[in-house]
């Protein structure tokens, strides 16, 4: 079974996907870029906002490259 995209739609779907992301990524980085949030929270819990980022980081790059697969 061949199952038909339509790149168009799919392109757009992918930036939305992306720039959401993005917008959360943004967030943990203003999080982590705080001192104060840095030295108030517990170790887990910058451990977990890194770790965080690190996926939405990949995340994007996956996405990207999917969009540029497009054309």
């Amino acid at each position: 079974m061949v199952v038909k995209i339509d790149k168009e739609r799919e392109k757009e779907r992918l930036k939305k996907e992306i720039e959401k992301t993005r917008i959360e990524l943004e967030k943990i980085e203003t999080k982590l870029n705080n001192k104060a949030f840095i030295q108030k929270a517990p170790e887990k819990i910058v451990f977990e906002q890194r770790e965080k980022g690190d996926v939405f980081n990949a995340k994007i790059m996956k996405l990207q490259e999917r969009l540029d697969s497009l054309g």
